[in-house]
């Protein structure tokens, strides 16, 4: 088939360039087509209950002066 008649008629032209890629991954050693696989994964915690168990943790660095909430620090940072 010539290339002129290829560009008239997309549904051949389509044909081809699948029998092509089909027999480029035979060349290659790749399988002939890839099936897409895919799984549902469901979330165990939310944002807000991942954040609730941090709570604790924020809340003693709170009490102990660790951390502030005004953004101000009581010490000037550590030279790195």
């Amino acid at each position: 088939m010539k290339p002129e008649q290829l560009a008239t008629n997309p549904s051949e032209l389509r044909h081809w360039i699948l029998e092509l890629i089909r027999y480029e991954r035979l060349i290659v050693g790749e399988p002939e087509t890839i099936e897409v696989c895919s799984e549902k994964i469901e979330l165990q915690a939310t944002i807000e209950e991942k954040l609730k168990s941090y709570v604790p943790v924020f809340q003693e660095l709170l009490n102990e002066g660790a951390i502030r909430l005004d953004g101000y620090h009581d010490q000037p940072m550590r030279e790195r």
